[in-house]
Protein backbone atom coordinates (compact mmCIF):
# COMPACT_ATOMS: atom_id res chain seq x y z
CA UNK A 1 0.00 0.00 0.00
CA UNK A 2 1.17 3.42 -0.74
CA UNK A 3 1.11 6.12 2.11
CA UNK A 4 0.93 9.74 1.17
CA UNK A 5 4.20 10.94 1.93
CA UNK A 6 5.40 8.19 -0.07
CA UNK A 7 3.77 9.25 -2.95
CA UNK A 8 4.70 13.01 -1.81
CA UNK A 9 8.31 11.89 -2.11
CA UNK A 10 8.12 9.96 -5.71
CA UNK A 11 6.81 13.65 -7.17
CA UNK A 12 9.92 15.26 -5.28
CA UNK A 13 12.39 12.89 -6.60
CA UNK A 14 10.82 13.53 -9.86
CA UNK A 15 11.31 17.63 -9.79
CA UNK A 16 14.11 17.72 -7.65
CA UNK A 17 16.37 18.27 -10.66
CA UNK A 18 19.15 20.77 -12.30
CA UNK A 19 16.60 21.83 -14.74
CA UNK A 20 13.97 22.90 -12.48
CA UNK A 21 16.21 23.91 -9.27
CA UNK A 22 18.43 26.39 -11.70
CA UNK A 23 15.12 28.71 -12.11
CA UNK A 24 14.39 29.11 -8.86
CA UNK A 25 15.68 31.51 -5.95
CA UNK A 26 14.55 28.95 -3.54
CA UNK A 27 14.21 25.18 -2.70
CA UNK A 28 11.80 22.44 -3.43
CA UNK A 29 10.52 20.94 -0.65
CA UNK A 30 7.71 18.52 1.27
CA UNK A 31 5.02 19.75 3.04
CA UNK A 32 5.06 23.50 3.53
CA UNK A 33 7.52 26.32 2.52
CA UNK A 34 9.94 27.52 4.82
CA UNK A 35 8.33 30.38 7.57
CA UNK A 36 8.74 33.98 5.55
CA UNK A 37 10.46 32.80 2.61
CA UNK A 38 9.95 35.13 0.07
CA UNK A 39 12.12 32.60 -2.14
CA UNK A 40 11.13 31.09 -5.36
CA UNK A 41 10.14 28.38 -3.28
CA UNK A 42 7.94 24.82 -4.40
CA UNK A 43 6.16 22.83 -2.19
CA UNK A 44 4.95 19.41 -2.65
CA UNK A 45 1.71 18.00 -0.81
CA UNK A 46 -1.05 15.72 -1.12
CA UNK A 47 -4.62 14.92 0.40
CA UNK A 48 -4.92 11.91 2.25
CA UNK A 49 -5.58 8.56 0.20
CA UNK A 50 -8.85 6.93 0.25
CA UNK A 51 -9.53 3.76 2.99
CA UNK A 52 -10.69 0.61 1.35
CA UNK A 53 -9.70 -2.73 -0.23
CA UNK A 54 -9.30 -1.55 -3.69
CA UNK A 55 -6.12 -2.67 -5.43
CA UNK A 56 -5.93 0.76 -7.00
CA UNK A 57 -6.29 4.49 -4.68
CA UNK A 58 -6.18 8.26 -5.89
CA UNK A 59 -4.94 10.61 -4.44
CA UNK A 60 -4.35 14.47 -5.19
CA UNK A 61 -0.63 15.90 -4.71
CA UNK A 62 -0.43 19.59 -4.68
CA UNK A 63 2.28 21.47 -6.22
CA UNK A 64 3.03 24.91 -5.30
CA UNK A 65 4.93 27.56 -7.00
CA UNK A 66 5.98 30.23 -5.03
CA UNK A 67 7.17 33.93 -6.61
CA UNK A 68 7.28 37.40 -4.88
CA UNK A 69 4.73 40.31 -6.37
CA UNK A 70 5.53 42.73 -8.01
CA UNK A 71 3.69 46.40 -6.88
CA UNK A 72 1.36 44.09 -5.00
CA UNK A 73 0.30 42.08 -8.38
CA UNK A 74 1.61 38.52 -9.01
CA UNK A 75 4.52 37.87 -10.99
CA UNK A 76 2.73 35.93 -13.67
CA UNK A 77 5.55 35.83 -16.07
CA UNK A 78 7.68 34.16 -13.66
CA UNK A 79 4.92 31.75 -12.04
CA UNK A 80 4.53 30.71 -15.51
CA UNK A 81 7.93 29.94 -16.43
CA UNK A 82 7.82 27.51 -12.99
CA UNK A 83 4.85 26.00 -13.88
CA UNK A 84 5.52 25.19 -17.08
CA UNK A 85 8.98 23.88 -16.26
CA UNK A 86 7.04 21.88 -13.71
CA UNK A 87 4.61 20.10 -15.93
CA UNK A 88 7.48 19.30 -18.71
CA UNK A 89 9.65 17.74 -16.51
CA UNK A 90 6.02 15.64 -14.86
CA UNK A 91 5.41 14.92 -18.71
CA UNK A 92 8.73 13.99 -20.21
CA UNK A 93 9.35 11.96 -17.13
CA UNK A 94 10.78 8.59 -18.84
CA UNK A 95 11.02 6.23 -16.11
CA UNK A 96 7.57 5.21 -14.95
CA UNK A 97 7.02 3.08 -11.95
CA UNK A 98 4.56 0.73 -13.18
CA UNK A 99 2.70 1.45 -9.61
CA UNK A 100 1.58 4.90 -10.18
CA UNK A 101 0.19 6.85 -13.28
CA UNK A 102 -0.30 10.68 -12.97
CA UNK A 103 -1.61 13.35 -15.00
CA UNK A 104 -2.22 17.13 -14.86
CA UNK A 105 -5.97 18.06 -13.58
CA UNK A 106 -5.61 21.95 -12.73
CA UNK A 107 -3.12 25.13 -12.48
CA UNK A 108 -4.81 28.74 -10.91
CA UNK A 109 -2.72 31.45 -9.39
CA UNK A 110 -3.55 32.65 -5.89
CA UNK A 111 -2.56 34.87 -3.46
CA UNK A 112 -0.50 33.85 -0.30
CA UNK A 113 -3.20 34.71 2.52
CA UNK A 114 -0.44 34.61 5.59
CA UNK A 115 1.98 36.23 3.65
CA UNK A 116 0.61 39.24 1.23
CA UNK A 117 3.92 39.45 -0.74
CA UNK A 118 3.66 36.21 -2.37
CA UNK A 119 1.54 34.46 -4.66
CA UNK A 120 1.81 30.77 -5.95
CA UNK A 121 0.62 28.67 -8.98
CA UNK A 122 -1.22 25.19 -7.43
CA UNK A 123 -0.85 22.42 -9.96
CA UNK A 124 -3.02 19.74 -8.69
CA UNK A 125 -2.21 16.06 -9.84
CA UNK A 126 -4.56 13.12 -9.82
CA UNK A 127 -2.15 10.24 -8.75
CA UNK A 128 -3.57 6.85 -9.49
CA UNK A 129 -1.32 3.66 -7.12
CA UNK A 130 -1.26 0.03 -7.27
Amino acid sequence: MKTAIKITEFIYKILNVTDLTSIISGKICRLDKPKSSEKQDIVINSLPLPRGYHKMQNTVININCYAKNINGIPNINKLTQIQDKVIDILKNYEQHDNNFYYEVVETQVLEEIQQNSMSFVNIKLNIHTK
